[in-house]
């Protein structure tokens, strides 16, 4: 069996054309792994699909630009994800790029599924609240920090929640095309303008964490 994903407690191995294995600890996690197992179709730690690549793979496949379907689904599918997180009693405060893997169902990936599987930067959520001791080391990854964490100076710090809807919506901002910025948010959204996901991105870039939801309607 080929690993084709490896994440802390979490594994994806290939066991033959078409089948691969999932294998994960719950723990606390109930809620966010029934959904997961839900949205892939997982059956005794299996699923189907015909490919599963990181997000940085198909970015690269897709001259960095993905497109409304792949937008929408990332979205919609890493959102309900973080929901569910949240139903346990957990949450992450931002989203790296290689936290993200897609599974492509079918040959003309169309039916894809974004999963984010980086659970080792999760912490439980005290009332509206996630409390951090240590301050992030500045990456690629600050790009896609909200604007509390980036700014934080005095450890423990405590920020809201919705830390991580703001991350989320950041990342995928940057696949609509290269270059996002929060200042530009607007301008770098122009593509999507009226839809669905430009509203539904807008509303958790707010820089005021108390006025970010996450919502798609």
């Amino acid at each position: 069996m080929a690993v084709v994903f490896k994440k802390g407690d979490v594994s994806i191995k290939k066991i033959k054309e078409g089948t691969y294995k999932i294998d994960y600890e719950e723990g606390d996690y109930k809620h966010y792994w029934e959904f997961v197992k839900e949205l892939i179709g997982e059956k005794n730690g299996n699923f189907e699909a015909k490919s599963v690549v990181s997000l940085k793979e198909l970015l690269n496949e897709k001259q960095k630009t993905l497109s409304y379907h792949h937008l929408s689904h990332f979205f919609k599918q890493v959102g309900n994800q973080y929901v569910n997180l949240e139903k346990d009693g957990y949450g992450k405060v931002f989203v790296k790029l290689d936290d993200i893997i897609v599974i492509h169902i079918n040959e003309n990936k169309r039916d894809s599924k974004f999963l984010c599987l980086g659970l080792e930067d999760t912490y439980k959520i005290e009332k509206t609240d996630i409390k951090i001791n240590f301050p992030y080391k500045k990456s690629r990854n600050s790009t896609f920090f909200s604007p509390e964490l980036k700014n934080g100076k005095t450890f423990p710090l405590k920020i809201k929640k919705t830390s991580c809807i703001f991350s989320l919506a950041a990342l995928i901002s940057s696949c609509v095309k290269p270059g996002y910025e929060l200042e530009n948010k607007i301008e770098h959204l122009t593509s999507l303008n009226e839809t669905k996901l430009y509203y539904g991105l807008l509303r958790c870039l707010e820089e005021d964490p108390y006025n970010r939801y996450y919502l798609w309607i």
